[in-house]
């Protein structure tokens, strides 16, 4: 690999909490201290709430211990209401005749564990709990295509609500994070009538309820959606003064400081999308799946949701590079990112500026596009002016959780 500049996980966590918190969003530090692929985060098949609640919060944990009490009573309540309630889950009905469980809405900030308790949550659960545990925005996608594809309802949303609940009893929701008024003007709705049917949900974010949304276009009319929201789950706030995630070593990290960072840059995607390319070819993996050759990147388009389509200025086998301005000074959204999270395994961001009022919808696509590489394992090399803490030095969103 060429030569690189590191920021020392001191400075960078800094750079993080103070930074990347301001926008509300974790994933972001996590990117920035361990952007490589890293597999997933499955744990042993036959590891019981209880039994990770003692190996990983016993007493020697100090008072920041990540499996708290609260979480793991709630935890406990869900799976006991759900034993029990085996076979009431079924059509909505109205609400109050069925039981419901209250679920789970956990919010802190960076490395405080908020993703490893619902994962472990996802990996202890019976297959009959029915649990889907996904990311926000691939959830909100998968909702809007499933609205286009529904014709002749009276109620499209009422429809698509009553589909997704037939099939699940619990929805893991990572890192929710509104910031689409799309998504805002019928989560109320989609999500009443989910919790109507008896559908628990148990969601991490890294804001509190009230501040969700904060500042968004037509925010009065999202506001109920709150309001139902901490009717239905218990709230518990994860914030820590310790980034757990600080206490492991993160060395494949690729962050351009240095005056000739753009030339560093595209040095190591060449060497990541040569590397892929050869590893293609050693398989046998047909060359469509691949593109560019050895030492020549290539333009190609990605296929989005919706019948789109994402140019890409430079690809090298699985590895693409895009200049800031591309990604996040454009109209783009989280689909477009997850087509490049599906299609590539590296993605290098070249030249991403200081963040102020006047580039705050880029600085949002940026915290956007972090938070869905983080979630699809996609390693990331960046260049920048400056170091993170810089990056977010004016602090955009004030931390109101």
């Amino acid at each position: 690999m060429p030569p690189r500049t590191r920021i020392s996980n001191g400075k960078l966590a800094i750079g993080v909490l103070v930074g990347f918190a301001a926008l509300g969003l974790g994933p972001v530090a996590h990117m920035m201290l361990n952007p490589s692929v890293d597999g997933n985060r499955e744990l042993p098949s036959h590891m019981t709430m209880r039994g990770a609640y003692i190996n990983s919060g016993s007493k020697d944990a100090g008072p920041d211990r990540p499996l708290t009490d609260i979480v793991r009573k709630q935890f406990d309540g869900i799976s006991n209401l759900l034993k029990a309630q085996s076979g009431l889950h079924g059509s909505a009905g109205p609400r109050g005749q069925r039981p419901a469980s209250k679920g789970l809405y956990m919010f802190g900030g960076v490395g405080c564990g908020k993703t490893m308790l619902m994962d472990l949550l996802v990996a202890s659960a019976p297959k009959e709990f029915q649990v889907q545990r996904t990311h926000f925005h691939d959830f909100m996608l998968d909702i809007h295509g499933r609205l286009r594809h529904t014709k002749g309802e009276a109620d499209p949303l009422k429809h698509v609500a009553d589909d997704v609940a037939a099939g699940i009893k619990v929805l893991a929701l990572d890192e929710l994070f509104v910031t689409d008024v799309a998504d805002a003007m019928i989560l109320h709705r989609l999500f009443g009538r989910l919790w109507d049917s008896g559908l628990v949900l148990v969601a991490t974010s890294n804001r509190a309820p009230d501040a969700l949304y904060e500042n968004g276009l037509q925010r009065q009319l999202f506001l109920p959606f709150i309001a139902r929201l901490k009717e239905a789950c218990v709230i518990h706030n994860m914030n820590s003064p310790v980034d757990y995630r600080r206490l492991a070593h993160h060395t494949r990290g690729l962050y351009f400081l240095t005056p000739d960072r753009t030339a560093l840059l595209h040095k190591a995607f060449l060497e990541y999308g040569e590397d892929s390319l050869s590893g293609a070819a050693a398989a046998g993996s047909s060359s469509s799946s691949s593109s560019g050759s050895v030492g020549n990147p290539g333009p190609l388009n990605v296929d989005v949701a919706m019948g789109r389509t994402l140019h890409v200025p430079q690809a090298l086998g699985f590895a693409a590079m895009f200049d800031f301005d591309e990604l996040c000074n454009r109209p783009l959204a989280a689909a477009d990112y997850i087509a490049l999270a599906n299609r590539f395994h590296t993605l290098a961001v070249a030249d991403v500026p200081l963040f102020n009022a006047a580039n705050r919808a880029a600085a949002y696509r940026f915290v956007t596009l972090i938070d869905v590489m983080y979630e699809h394992r996609v390693r990331m090399l960046i260049s920048a002016e400056a170091t993170p803490f810089e990056l977010f030095e004016q602090h955009l969103i004030p931390d109101v959780s």
